[in-house]
């Protein structure tokens, strides 16, 4: 999982992102001043549809936000905003992991979320009554049978807010002026993408990250001991692959996605990591082959651990459960091969794992490696 699950916790990072957006303000923010379109489509609140549901359209927020079939598409309608040149290629400068998460999360935690684990806060109730007025209120039920289109209505509010404030600090960071030590690794531009296109999800990935990095060291101890021969080549990094794609799926299905939407958005996820920093292309080496393997063997845990209990409730691992189950099988029955016999095992394909949201066969593997004498 190279840069991204090295990452420090948020709290350690405060300061130096304090510091960092001390420079943004310092810096020529760029012209975000709406067009007199948008200005039409903003003034006023009002109540629209929006994916078969009456909603309210905040004043501020333009209409267009909620005509857009996907996050993608309003990513892409923010890059045509913000970052075209007169040649239409994008100029937007990457921003530092600690700063591009911690804007996020402050905006993210202004709205509902765990929609998919009733009972729901209070104020979550209040404020999904308020704007979706067709739904019964405090009926938890009608919000979980909805609770897909409740998460992507908040997204585009979301992005509505996240995208100019990514514009200013990209302009800010013009000449790597944000570069400054936040974190051990920042993940690449690639999974900053996904996150635009899934802000909630980009956000429960980005934290899971954190959690199956601490959980592998705790459990498997540091890369270099006992039977870590480096970072990429050990039992640790099996685990740690597997359990950053479960948690990602456990935190997404809580945080009110359907699952099989979960698997497939932490796919686009996983294989954004495997990508090349600079180049859209997935790398092939025998260590991403590995990374590969281990994120969809943690998807494919969840797709076989998901279910509905008694009662009809639903039925997922806890935190407790992946990090037992996971751990136990890479302690005791993790593969160790080489890049071509995980190949054998699957497709045959680098590509077809990468695309695979979760698989039918079982199995961690962790590289063969040649310690240094």
């Amino acid at each position: 999982m190279k840069n991204l699950l090295r990452v420090v916790r948020f709290t350690t990072r405060v300061a130096a992102i304090a510091a960092g957006l001390s420079l943004a303000s310092c810096q020529k923010e760029p012209s975000v001043t709406p067009s007199s379109e948008d200005l039409l489509s903003t003034q006023q609140e009002s109540i629209i549809t929006f994916q078969g549901l009456k909603v309210r359209k905040p004043s501020g927020v333009p209409r267009e936000m909620f005509d857009f079939a996907t996050g993608k598409d309003v990513r892409e309608f923010f890059d045509r905003k913000y970052y075209a040149n007169s040649n239409g290629r994008l100029s937007a400068n990457k921003i530092p992991a600690g700063i591009f998460y911690a804007t996020l999360e402050k905006i993210v935690n202004k709205y509902p979320s765990e929609l998919g684990m009733p009972p729901y806060k209070k104020e979550d109730l209040k404020q999904i009554h308020k704007d979706f007025p067709d739904l019964k209120k405090d009926n938890e039920e009608e919000i979980q049978k909805n609770a897909a289109i409740i998460v992507e209505y908040y997204s585009r509010l979301i992005s509505n807010e996240f995208e100019p404030a990514l514009a200013e600090l990209s302009a800010s960071n013009s000449g790597g002026r944000l570069e400054i030590p936040i974190e051990n690794g920042a993940g690449n531009q690639w999974e900053q993408a996904v996150t635009r296109d899934f802000p909630q999800a980009g956000l429960s990935v980005y934290n899971a990250a954190l959690d199956a990095r601490n959980w592998a060291t705790e459990q498997f101890g540091l890369p270099g001991y006992g039977d870590a021969g480096n970072l990429d080549n050990w039992r640790g990094n099996a685990f740690k692959h597997a359990a950053w794609n479960a948690q990602g799926v456990r935190k997404m299905v809580n945080g009110g996605y359907e699952r099989f939407r979960a698997f497939y958005i932490m796919k686009l996820f996983a294989t954004a990591h495997e990508k090349d920093p600079n180049v859209n292309v997935i790398l092939t080496a025998e260590s991403n082959m590995m990374d590969f393997h281990n994120n969809a063997q943690g998807r494919t845990y969840m797709k076989n651990n998901i279910g509905w209990g008694i009662f009809g409730l639903r039925s997922i691992p806890g935190e407790g459960n992946i990090r037992n189950d996971l751990g136990n099988a890479c302690a005791n029955a993790c593969f160790i091969g080489s890049g071509q016999s995980i190949l054998n095992l699957t497709y045959g394909n680098i590509s077809a794992i990468a695309d695979a949201d979760y698989v039918d066969y079982q199995g961690y593997a962790a590289l063969q490696y040649n310690p240094t004498p």
